[in-house]
C-alpha cells in the first residue's frame, strides 16, 4: 500500500541532502560552519515533522480501511500534501547548500 512507502521516500531524500553536505569543500566548511549546521538541523526537523504527521494520517487510513474504506481517498490526498511539504523543504535546503 502506498501509505507505507511514503516515509521511506523521505529517508532517501534526506540521504541525498546528507551526501550534498558531506561533499562541501573543507575551506567552505570552515567559513560557513554555522550555516551548514543550521541547514542540517532544519533538514532533520522538516523530516521529523513531516514524517510525524504522515504517521498520524497513516494511522487514520488504517482505521478507515478497517471501518469499510470510506474516506481513504481523502487520507491519501493528505499524505500527498505532507509528502510535498517535506520535498519542498528539502529542495530549498539543497539549493542553500549549493549556493
Amino acid at each position: 500500500m502506498c501509505v507505507v512507502g511514503m516515509p521511506f521516500f523521505h529517508t532517501q531524500c534526506a540521504m541525498i541532502l546528507v551526501h550534498k553536505l558531506l561533499s562541501v569543500p573543507a575551506d567552505i566548511v570552515t567559513a560557513k560552519d554555522a550555516l551548514l549546521h543550521g541547514i542540517g538541523l532544519a533538514g532533520g526537523l522538516a523530516e521529523m515533522l513531516s514524517d510525524g504527521m504522515q504517521t498520524q494520517v497513516g494511522a487514520a487510513a488504517v482505521r478507515c480501511l478497517s471501518d469499510g474504506g470510506k474516506g481513504i481517498a481523502f487520507l491519501i490526498i493528505a499524505m500527498g500534501i505532507l509528502e510535498t511539504v517535506g520535498i519542498i523543504a528539502r529542495a530549498f535546503l539543497y539549493i542553500a547548500v549549493s549556493a
